[in-house]
């Protein structure tokens, strides 16, 4: 498999030769393996901790829950910090309120695919928050936001649905048990 990772390196080379931007093809690429690096890791650490808590009895214990916690936020580091630095990727707050003690609710307007991401390390990195997410269910395609994100109170809704009024509860349940470092994010076009 190396020698066809090496090709598709090479590929992508040859191909940002004839292709506008520089280096765009193989940039991705670049951020592509990192994403694979982070889902191999991701999953790897979900197994670890769901062994650590008892088979997962213990994961919604404050000491499993913290280390979840702090696992996403450093899997964010580094996925969001590969594609600033591949791709270009600038985060820019603009009139942003001090942070104040209590738990929140985040409106953000919904800017395209991977915002719920760039919101949550912004939650967690800049605030020091803990955020309840409400995401679209094609988001637990990636196996680390379907296995952390579950264990974390994230609220996985399909917007489509006919019946989406189940999803009202489910929702709901997010505000319940809030702490002074919690936010409950949900993006009202969605």
């Amino acid at each position: 498999e190396g020698s066809g990772g090496a090709s598709r390196a090479r590929i992508a080379a040859i191909a940002d030769i004839f292709l506008p931007g520089r280096f765009r093809t193989t940039r991705l690429l670049g951020v592509f393996v990192v994403f694979l690096i982070c889902e191999v890791i991701g999953m790897s650490v979900g197994l670890v901790l769901w062994i650590a808590s008892g088979f997962g009895l213990g994961l919604r214990s404050p000491a499993f829950q913290n280390a979840h916690h702090r696992f996403i936020a450093w899997w964010l580091d580094r996925l969001i910090g590969a594609a600033a630095k591949l791709c270009g990727l600038q985060i820019v707050l603009e009139d942003v309120p001090a942070p104040k003690a209590g738990a929140v609710l985040v409106f953000p307007r919904h800017a395209g695919p991977g915002d719920s991401l760039l919101i949550a390390r912004t939650l967690m990195s800049g605030y020091r928050r803990r955020p309840r997410i409400v995401m679209k269910e094609t988001m637990q395609w990636a196996p680390t936001i379907d296995i952390i994100g579950n264990r974390l109170q994230a609220c996985f809704i399909r917007p489509a649905d006919r019946n989406a009024s189940r999803f009202i509860e489910r929702i709901a349940s997010l505000a319940k048990g809030l702490g002074d470092q919690d936010a409950v994010v949900l993006f009202p076009e969605g």
